[in-house]
């Protein structure tokens, strides 16, 4: 019987998967209870719905013809998203050396450093992957836009929302100025919806209110 290999798909995604990700504050509170859609194509496509305005049932006479309740219909867009991967060199000679917190004169075999540094380089990839996904839901929840930029690649995936949400402050009139009071002109843009994106403020452990999220 062959050995395991630590270098295999089927052991590193044993590993990967044991490798609890640290909490994220964007993809946590607003994205969490989404769930994840993959494609089997290349291109991701949207269906773009206008918002369903509910309003009432007119009133009509008897000998009248009850008015048509139009349709909104609804546009497609496609989008082909760029990866997100890297790599990190794990060579034969890292296990020759010694590890961080190893006594002097060695204490572990060359393998056991190289499953060390296997498995730190597996978080080290899965953090900075979850990084990027927490930018990603940064950015979308304060612009309603995602931007795709990097090595051969430049995109922007734009959600259409209202600019009106947008509120610039600066000077004494910012989110990071300890004299700022959130008034209900700052709240305008913050949803009351369960499904409304950015319905919530964030503050940091000082008490200071510091940024909204609109």
């Amino acid at each position: 019987m062959a050995n395991l290999d630590i270098y295999g798909t089927y052991y590193l995604a044993g590993v990967f998967d044991q490798i609890v990700p640290e909490a994220a504050l964007f993809l946590d509170t607003f994205f969490s209870k989404y769930p994840v859609i993959q494609s089997n194509s290349e291109k991701v496509y949207f269906d773009d719905v206008p918002g369903k305005t509910k309003g009432a049932s007119p009133f009509v006479s008897p000998r009248r013809e009850s008015p048509t309740f139009g349709r909104e219909g609804y546009e497609t867009s496609e989008f082909k998203p760029g990866y997100i991967k890297e790599k990190i060199d794990l060579t034969p000679d890292l296990g020759f050396s010694r590890i961080p917190g190893e006594k002097f004169g060695g204490e572990y075999s060359p393998m056991q450093r190289l499953e060390y540094y296997l498995a730190q380089d597996l978080r080290r990839l899965k953090d900075r992957w979850r990084n990027r996904m927490e930018l990603m839901a940064a950015e979308l929840v304060k612009t309603g836009k995602l931007t795709v930029k990097g090595d051969g690649i430049d995109q922007q995936l734009d959600f259409g929302r209202d600019k009106s949400l947008n509120i610039s402050l600066a000077g004494d009139n910012s989110w990071a100025s300890p004299e700022f009071k959130i008034s209900e002109e700052h709240l305008l843009g913050i949803g009351t919806d369960p499904g409304d994106i950015g319905a919530g403020v964030a503050a940091v452990p000082c008490g200071h209110i510091r940024s909204a999220l609109v």
